[in-house]
């Protein structure tokens, strides 16, 4: 392959052509004088896999009904695209009670979820006619979190209760 020619390379007379300096790999003369990796080493009461005793999963039954899990999911996914500036708060006012908007009217105002993505979704009905949902976000290459709590009114589901943390160790709540 040929080399371009540069001008002007240092230690050489002005307008000439020189080829480009050329790097040399190192010599492998001996082993680095630490080791790269340490080893680790556990604790003599650290379980090792696989555990003698799994610890215990517990498997909620599926106690959201399908048109409640149907609304949960869009008002949560809806209320993301508001945070990241894809959608307007005002366009919730239906589904959201009134303080709830004015949190969310307020972090767009000021910007701070820009840009989240919602990663994945939990649900869960603690009480007939409750769903509480909880959103798995990332923002800027940070994990985050949201909960949502909806209640079943006469006019249909409602957001009553907001958390979202954006930042570390910073909550902001509603409801």
């Amino acid at each position: 392959m040929p080399v371009a020619p540069h001008l002007d390379q240092p230690g050489s007379p002005a307008g000439t052509l020189t080829a480009p300096p050329r790097c040399l790999a190192a010599q492998h003369t001996r082993p680095p004088a630490r080791r790269l990796l340490e080893p680790v080493l556990l604790a003599p009461d650290h379980p090792v896999l696989p555990w003698a005793s799994v610890p215990e999963i517990l498997d909620h039954a599926d106690t959201v009904e399908p048109a409640a899990r149907q609304v949960a999911a869009s008002v949560t996914i809806a209320i993301v695209e508001a945070l990241a500036g894809r959608r307007s708060p005002v366009q919730l006012e239906r589904w959201l009670e009134p303080d709830l908007i004015t949190l969310l009217e307020h972090l767009c105002r000021s910007r701070v979820a820009w840009g989240v993505r919602l990663r994945s979704l939990r649900l869960q009905s603690p009480t007939p006619g409750v769903v509480e949902v909880t959103a798995h976000l990332r923002h800027h290459g940070a994990s985050r979190a949201a909960a949502l709590r909806l209640a079943r009114r006469e006019s249909g589901w409602v957001g009553t209760n907001l958390e979202i943390a954006l930042r570390a160790q910073v909550i902001n709540r509603a409801g």
